[in-house]
């Protein structure tokens, strides 16, 4: 049990990283003052490879991790980190539903 906890943290964190980084290397603004981003990819698959909890934390956190590192922090990281986490987590619900059905081979 003790290999399989710290598996997932270090998965959790691993993805964690991956979503700052995807979401800070390539930065596209947009007219809204956003920009578009290849976080959000990363957002999802860790939902899809982490499960609802551990993806959500990741997802999540990796975004707000972002949005502190790119000067957002006060306007936009809280909301970021609660929208992030729902994506995340209601991507590895709906996975694991879809996968108990094997509707997804």
């Amino acid at each position: 049990m003790k290999k399989q906890s710290t598996q997932k943290l270090v998965m959790t964190a691993l993805f964690t990283a991956l979503c700052t980084l995807a979401t800070m290397l390539v930065q596209i603004p947009t007219p809204t003052k956003g920009y578009i981003h290849l976080g959000d990819a990363m957002v999802l698959l860790s939902g899809l490879c982490l499960g609802p909890v551990y993806g959500a934390i990741a997802g999540g956190f990796g975004s707000a991790l972002a949005d502190a590192f790119t000067g957002y922090l006060v306007p936009y990281a809280p909301a970021t980190l609660l929208i992030k986490a729902l994506a995340a987590g209601l991507v590895g619900i709906v996975a694991r539903k879809l996968l108990k059905n094997k509707r997804i081979t």
